[in-house]
């Protein structure tokens, strides 16, 4: 086992990730949130080694244990818990903008939770497609149970999918759809290629990188905003809950009016009764964080859990302060 160390800049708190997790069905299998610890299961990036690690938080210092070579793994959990941000920013942006400082109160700690690579956010992109994500979420479980990985990490079972050439090798697979897995090995011939390597499409610039995801197969545009954003944690996009790009101008905040019906509804989550733009060109470098903790804890949830992040979400408007969902101005 390794071991490795986070000081973290900012406010972070690994229980607000660990509690997003718990409540987020695509990382169902590949993390456990104990009280005190995270543990987490995945791919290492461009060697496709399967690793587990187990977190825990002193104050401001994140430790980890882990089953792989330590400088990789912690380069790789810096992303996905966005710990590779200099968050101090973050905190004074909160201190200038209401919306985003209403936010940081509401999720104290809370940063951005990423997939762990381009490659695990494409393949649950594919899985989940015309399909709920509890059964995506039980394909993804089977798959990594059979082809992948089982790992111990802090004492809790973590599953990692199976890795490129694995998924070459599979011809079929009870319970997938024969046009998802050839869209799933044309997903790890990308892979293989360096074509999903976390930190090439960071530097790529953002619409060049969408357009080489949308040329995938089976990847549209929402599968390949969901790859770059949520995937290769890009820190500064305009980032919708779709998650598109928004328009130019900003994001629209929905401000629930005395006159509406709180709904329980999905359609409330895309029809709010009114929305005000807000700037989010005022909000570089940290426009996709900006947007994170309702975007990323909400809009891939689709009210399907019972965590914190999704409990307001799932009891409609009444229980949601009146200016924090962000959403894509139309």
């Amino acid at each position: 086992m390794s071991r490795f160390a986070i000081d973290v800049d900012g406010d972070f708190s690994l229980a607000a990730a660990g509690e997003f997790l718990r409540g987020f069905k695509p990382a169902a299998g590949g993390a456990s949130a104990q009280a005190q610890s995270l543990s987490l299961g995945f791919l290492l990036d461009r060697t496709f080694e399967p690793v587990a690690v187990a977190l825990e938080q002193r104050e401001r210092r994140i430790t980890g244990e882990a089953s792989g070579p330590a400088a990789d793994v912690k380069a790789q959990v810096e992303r996905m818990l966005s710990l590779d941000v200099d968050a101090r920013g973050w905190l004074a942006l909160g201190r200038k903008d209401p919306v985003v400082g209403g936010l940081q109160e509401r999720y104290r700690g809370f940063r951005a939770v990423c997939f762990p690579s381009p490659y695990e956010a494409a393949l649950w992109g594919i899985l989940a497609q015309r399909v709920s994500m509890s059964q995506a979420s039980r394909m993804k479980e089977a798959l990594a149970r059979a082809h992948g990985s089982v790992l111990t990490a802090g004492g809790a079972e973590v599953l990692v999918p199976p890795p490129p050439p694995a998924l070459l090798e599979l011809d079929g697979f009870a319970g997938i759809p024969d046009q998802k897995l050839v869209r799933m090995r044309g997903i790890a011939e990308a892979a293989l290629d360096g074509r999903l390597d976390a930190a090439r499409l960071r530097a790529l610039p953002e619409e060049a990188a969408l357009a080489e995801l949308s040329a995938l197969r089976g990847v549209g545009a929402w599968t390949a905003a969901h790859i770059l954003y949520r995937g290769a944690g890009v820190a500064d996009a305009e980032v919708g809950p779709n998650p598109a790009p928004t328009p130019p101008g900003g994001v629209a905040v929905c401000r629930p009016t005395s006159r509406s019906k709180p709904s329980r509804s999905r359609r409330s989550m895309t029809r709010p009764p009114s929305v005000v733009l807000c700037p989010a060109a005022e909000w570089p470098p940290l426009r996709t964080a900006s947007s994170s903790p309702e975007v990323r804890a909400t809009s891939m949830t689709r009210a399907t859990s019972s965590g914190p992040f999704t409990r307001a979400i799932a009891a409609g408007r009444r229980s949601m302060p009146p200016t924090m969902t962000i959403r894509a101005a139309s």
